[in-house]
């Protein structure tokens, strides 16, 4: 498996996401180091040692023709955010976004859930024949909000084409709407002031106007 894209950090702690089963302090065919199995997707790497933190081992399931695949990971505060594809993590229904309490997660004793139940946006349309192809590949946090961006025509039943602006609990806002997008949005960024939002990914059109894979 791999680890991909963004890798946050909460104090000494770097949190990773793709597609693996395991992850080990040391690289392979070095000797030495812990390696911790049975992990899906999802992993916390103690930054002081390398070594993987066992506590944390939240498992992302699929459902239907789902992967489960981690693309994009934030932190505000002590919430992880994670987006991707996939129908469940750690059995409680969250379809391609989730958020994740940390504290809970690291307590290693599971008497607080760590994955937040209130936190339910549907990302794409469940069941769909094509729903192996919504995927949430960014998620931009600001201090109030989180930019989301991927592969994907609705969140929570409402017509969002590529991107849409969340609040930190979830909930679609409709201050903020891309159209028009005829390809995939893989990457936001802010501009140095904070003002403007870039766009990257794999399109040509973006607005209506010709724009060749970022805007």
């Amino acid at each position: 498996g791999s680890a991909r894209y963004t890798s946050p950090t909460l104090g000494d702690i770097l949190f990773v996401g793709g597609k693996f089963t395991r992850a080990r302090e040391f690289p392979l065919g070095t000797p030495g180091g812990g390696v911790l199995n049975g992990l899906s997707g999802l992993a916390a790497i103690d930054m002081a040692t390398g070594a993987p933190i066992p506590a944390f081992a939240p498992i992302v399931t699929g459902v239907g023709s789902q992967k489960n695949e981690v693309h994009a990971l934030a932190v505000v505060g002590t919430t992880l955010s994670v987006g991707g594809q996939f129908g469940a993590i750690d059995g409680q229904s969250h379809y391609n976004l989730a958020a994740i309490d940390i504290e809970a997660a690291l307590d290693g004793n599971g008497a607080t859930p760590a994955v937040i139940s209130s936190f339910d946006t549907v990302v794409g349309i469940p069941g769909a024949s094509n729903e192996n192809k919504f995927f949430v590949y960014e998620i931009l946090p600001s201090i109030d909000a989180l930019y989301i961006a991927g592969s994907f025509s609705k969140i929570d039943g409402k017509g969002r084409a590529k991107a849409a602006k969340l609040s930190l609990d979830g909930t679609l806002l409709n201050t903020w709407k891309v159209a028009q997008v005829n390809g995939t949005i893989r990457d936001l960024e802010f501009s140095v002031d904070g003002s403007t939002i870039f766009v990257a990914g794999a399109f040509n059109s973006f607005g209506g106007a010709p724009r060749v894979a970022i805007t």
